[in-house]
């Protein structure tokens, strides 16, 4: 196991993200959610296979350890605060206190056991799109992220959802819920035990709806301002 902290003082990453969608991204007056969160699976893989990298000789033997070795990780990084870029100009950060990097065949996976925020970077304005929760798993084999806690998503049209757990399935561009779930959208307010969503909030559908709410439509809040922490270098 190894421990990546971040230097004090140490300028963010910038990881430079290749998509088919570049030309529309940057000419889009608007985030949209559906491609923050592509660009997020790829800046994820290219920092996972510098990690692999770095971290390939120092791999722990554990079979002759008197510990589970289920408990161990592969790598660990401190106060992660990335940027990720697209046609060299930056576009998005996300910031985690810790994530565990586990790289095994019974366990592949990425843990933010502490929370995750992720929200497009505009160094001019607050941007309104943002991805927030107490704790989140990236398992990478099948390209699912579990998110669990406060879960907060809101879209580039102000949309909101709000529920204790979601799942998001990144290739099929699918978010869903069997929990309680609340939605806000258009002045109204949504309720139902079943959600499903396009990852971009565009289209959803919500089930065992418990009915729906009236509710003054203002000017959505901007994403949560990041706490100030040393960045990953």
């Amino acid at each position: 196991m190894i421990d990546l902290r971040s230097p004090r003082g140490a300028k963010p990453l910038q990881l430079e993200l290749s998509t088919e969608d570049r030309r529309s991204s940057v000419e889009s007056s608007s985030f949209c959610l559906r491609l923050l969160l592509v660009h997020l699976g790829a800046a994820l893989g290219l920092l996972f296979l510098g990690l692999t990298t770095a971290c390939t000789k120092e791999r722990v033997e554990v079979k002759n350890l008197d510990v589970n070795p289920d408990s161990l990780y592969t790598a660990r990084m401190l106060q992660l605060n990335t940027l990720i870029s697209d046609s060299g100009l930056v576009r998005y950060r996300m910031t985690a206190p810790v994530l565990l990097i586990y790289e095994r065949p019974e366990r592949n996976e990425w843990v933010f056991p502490k929370g995750l925020l992720l929200r497009p970077y505009d160094a001019s304005q607050g941007s309104q799109v943002f991805i927030k929760a107490d704790s989140a798993v990236r398992r990478t084999e099948h390209e699912e992220w579990e998110l669990v806690g406060h879960v907060q998503v809101q879209g580039p049209k102000g949309e909101r959802l709000s529920t204790h757990r979601l799942f998001w399935q990144r290739d099929a561009r699918k978010l869903y819920s069997r929990d309680t779930t609340y939605f806000f959208t258009q002045g109204r307010e949504l309720r139902g035990s079943r959600f499903e969503a396009t990852d971009d909030l565009s289209w959803y559908e919500i089930q065992d709806n418990k009915g729906s709410l009236e509710y003054e439509d203002k000017p959505a809040p901007a994403s949560p301002a990041p706490s100030p922490a040393p960045t990953l270098s």
